[in-house]
């Protein structure tokens, strides 16, 4: 008997496979189109083929290319972190455009604690240091994200320093993440926090 859902998943994995052998094409556009397509995809399209081939492409020479690779690892990533992405991604925070280190930052972000390694951390204090101000704020996020077990006292100190940023979004995302430290966070972070202003609790963090 013929199945529409059997059709429909056979035309998805098709779909997913032309993605994949996508991200090698010679034409820049072509390699970014199929990280939207993969990114639109989600979870479901997370095999080890497409995360290699996206893993792949944050090494592109293209930065729009690395930056939508991001963006389709930030979807999948939780249930298919790999130490080959997150050393990728951790990569990827040092390219020279910042919105593929601002999407770096987001997909190392939704991984979490569990996925927290030495290397990941570090590149995200650095990240917090970045001229961009997007990309220090997306990094203050991801660092809270990884809780208080994964805090070094280099977070801790990196997150403090961002208490005195001129952007005012930096400075308050700083607070949420080290109110996410525990008893890890200093009494001097939290006296600090108080004193920034009431009207960014808006900020999404």
């Amino acid at each position: 008997m013929f199945s529409y859902r059997e059709h429909g998943r056979k035309r998805s994995n098709q779909g997913r496979d032309r993605c994949v052998e996508a991200i090698g094409a010679q034409d820049s556009s072509v390699r970014m189109n199929a990280c939207k397509a993969l990114e639109k995809m989600g979870p479901d399209a997370a095999t080890k083929d497409v995360i290699d081939a996206l893993v792949k492409a944050l090494g592109d020479q293209d930065s729009i290319v690395i930056m939508n690779a991001c963006k389709a690892l930030e979807k999948m990533c939780q249930d298919a972190a790999t130490k080959h992405m997150i050393d990728a991604l951790v990569e990827a925070l040092g390219d020279q455009d910042s919105n593929a280190r601002i999407n770096a930052c987001k997909a190392l972000g939704k991984m979490g604690e569990k996925a927290a390694t030495k290397d990941m951390i570090d590149a995200l204090v650095n990240a917090l240091r970045d001229q961009d101000s997007s990309v220090s704020s997306n990094a203050c996020r991801a660092l809270g994200k990884m809780g208080e077990k994964a805090a070094t006292r280099e977070m801790i100190d990196a997150l403090l320093e961002a208490l005195g940023a001129q952007d005012w979004s930096v400075r308050w995302i700083a607070c949420h993440a080290l109110g996410k430290m525990g008893e890890k966070k200093s009494n001097q972070g939290s006296d600090r926090c108080i004193d920034q202003s009431p009207w960014t609790s808006g900020i999404e963090c």
